[in-house]
């Protein structure tokens, strides 16, 4: 027989490879993945007095099912849907355990499910308001964004922009504000690419005072939406840009 000693820690393959080699087997202390920890039928060494840890990002389930195995369950990595992190069922989100989420979500969720840990909530995925994104620290250089439905602010589709090097979906934007420059640029991204799915929203640009009429008819040529510029006075340009 042998006993695994204490300090020393093995895998579910060392042990079923000793096990091969030696009469029974009693670990101290089990290190593996989570697929290998939580299947009951997988392991001969499953024991509610052997402590365990987790070495990959498991889902919370599996969290639930190695938990009800094994002894205490040390791990710092949760890998999941975010309607099953907001739920956080077992309460396996908290300390300083890290977040990946496996689907789209809101700013309001991933709010959420940081309020439960002081580690990192990382989203391959966010669909929400331009505003919400562009005022959180959730995107990052590799996160899909789809902006909701609604009233978008130019600057916030650059500054998401900004920061994501996969394109900015905007389809669903039905309006876009800002300065007249603020939109152009918001447009110019959409040509290049690195914003998608514009082109048929209304642009109401925030412009006062005077303003050359070519700004206008620029700004035409790039939406087939409606575009207003209400707090502009007066219009410059020749007789033929003016008309």
């Amino acid at each position: 027989n042998v006993t695994v000693t204490d300090g020393d820690t093995a895998s579910i393959a060392q042990l079923n490879q000793i096990d091969a080699l030696w009469g029974t087997v009693t670990p101290q202390r089990v290190t593996d993945i989570a697929n290998n920890l939580d299947e009951a039928a997988d392991s001969l060494f499953e024991n509610t007095t052997i402590n365990v840890t987790v070495t990959d990002a498991a889902t919370l389930a599996q969290l639930a099912q190695i938990d009800a195995l094994w002894g205490t369950v040390s791990y710092t990595s949760i890998s999941d849907s975010i309607a099953a992190l907001v739920a956080n069922t077992g309460g396996y989100i908290t300390g300083a355990v890290n977040l990946t989420v496996t689907d789209s979500a809101t700013i309001a969720q991933l709010n959420t499910v940081h309020g439960y840990t002081s580690g990192t909530v990382t989203a391959p995925q966010i669909t929400d308001s331009a505003a919400s994104i562009a005022a959180s620290s959730y995107v990052l250089a590799t996160t899909a964004v789809a902006l909701s439905s609604g009233t978008a602010a130019a600057v916030d589709l650059s500054t998401i922009d900004g920061i994501t090097t996969v394109a900015l979906d905007a389809s669903a934007v039905t309006t876009l504000t800002g300065t007249a420059a603020q939109i152009t640029a918001a447009y110019a991204a959409n040509t290049t690419g690195t914003i998608t799915g514009l082109g048929n929203e209304i642009a109401t640009a925030s412009d006062t005072g005077t303003v050359a009429a070519t700004v206008l008819t620029d700004l035409d040529a790039l939406t087939t939406g409606a575009v207003g510029f209400a707090s502009v006075t007066t219009l410059t340009g020749t007789a033929a840009q003016v008309a």
